[in-house]
């Protein structure tokens, strides 16, 4: 039985990294009763299945999984570990949110940017570095997430002035892959705790212009990669069997 591990978990987009953790903790519980075997202590509703670092919703990629005592160990991989990551983004526009899932506020001229100063721009953001955390973001304050006060202020329109969020971060790689205007894509490696959305709307401000993330994958978190990501068993359903579990266990 599993009591215990460590795995990396492909998260599809249009669902949250919660969503996962609890599907992957009832296909535990479920496998369990399916077979005829009686839940232990471990496996009460109490039983821990948790996730390294949090992907927004509309993203894909890797999410690394702490089952049971393990969990203890996943503080690592959201505040030391190297991430990496590919990203598209949109020049001309900007969203509220800073990617596709948000509401458009401002345009801005963008046929000026070439791909010469696309790159140069991407140069300047290598190294060490700082950046303001996304008003939507997990980060809290005064016990709610920044993404709670932006949503609320959304539907009641009394704005809370939350102080920026500025940490320092570092951004080992950073390679465009593609430069098809208004949208480029590029290749990130960096620091836990860099936010994409904002790194884009930090390239796009260099260049005089604005924009937001289309597409975000997150490609490697430490020694986990996609390559040994588990995978859903159907294409309909977010379900794992416990032998693939087990296998992805067994990967890392």
């Amino acid at each position: 039985m599993i009591r215990r591990g460590l795995l990396a978990v492909y998260k599809p987009p249009g669902i949250t990294s919660s969503d996962v953790t609890q599907k992957l903790k009832q296909t535990l519980l479920s496998q369990l009763q399916t077979a005829g075997v009686q839940p232990r202590k471990s496996y009460s509703p109490n039983f821990k299945v948790g996730h390294g670092g949090t992907l927004d919703k509309f993203a894909e990629g890797i999410l690394v999984i702490g089952i049971g005592e393990d969990c203890k160990q996943l503080r690592r991989f959201q505040n030391n570990t190297i991430k990496s990551y590919e990203v598209i983004g949109r020049l001309g526009v900007t969203t509220d949110s800073l990617d596709c899932d948000g509401a458009e506020t401002e345009s801005k001229e963008w046929t000026h940017i070439t791909t010469s100063m696309l790159e140069r721009a991407l140069q300047s953001f290598h190294g060490e570095t700082t950046q303001s955390a996304p008003l939507y973001s997990a980060l809290k304050y005064k016990g709610r997430s920044s993404s709670d006060y932006a949503r609320e202020a959304k539907t009641t329109g009394i704005t809370i002035d939350i102080p920026p969020k500025v940490r320092q971060i570092t951004i080992s790689s950073l390679k465009l892959k593609d430069f098809s205007p208004p949208s480029f894509s590029v290749a990130v490696t960096c620091s836990s705790g860099t936010y994409m959305r904002s790194l884009v709307h930090d390239i796009a401000e260099s260049l005089d212009t604005v924009g937001y993330v289309t597409h975000l994958c997150r490609t490697a978190v430490g020694p986990f990669t996609l390559q040994h990501a588990l995978r859903a068993d159907t294409e309909e359903e977010e379900l794992w069997s416990l032998e693939s579990i087990k296998s992805a266990l067994r990967d890392f």
